[in-house]
């Protein structure tokens, strides 16, 4: 999927490159006509207007951890013998968001 995307950020750049005449709202048809999504394509030719690079920026996906070992063994000191503990509560206890618990 991100191959397609990346694929997809490359196309709109190279026709915005050769086609420097079209109007914003013409290049929009063109690539909606292509079956891509309207708010995708003014995305990408915002970041092209205002300089910004079109790669993906790694790790921006990543879900986050504890990172700290003996966060690590504290959060499972903490919820060993537990079969209900609340993920909020244990964010609120380690200083992280209730997700970081989860996962």
């Amino acid at each position: 999927m991100a191959v397609n995307k990346e694929r997809r950020r490359i196309l709109i750049c190279d026709f915005v490159k050769k086609n420097p005449d079209y109007k914003k709202c013409d290049a929009v048809k063109h690539f909606v006509q292509m079956r891509f999504k309207r708010r995708s394509v003014y995305h990408i030719l915002k970041k092209i207007d205002d300089n910004i690079s079109l790669e993906r920026k790694l790790g921006s996906g990543r879900k986050s951890t504890l990172s700290n070992p003996t966060e690590r063994r504290k959060l499972k000191k903490a919820t060993a013998g537990h079969v209900a503990k609340s993920y909020h509560e244990l964010g609120r206890k380690f200083h992280c968001d209730h997700k970081t618990i989860k996962h």
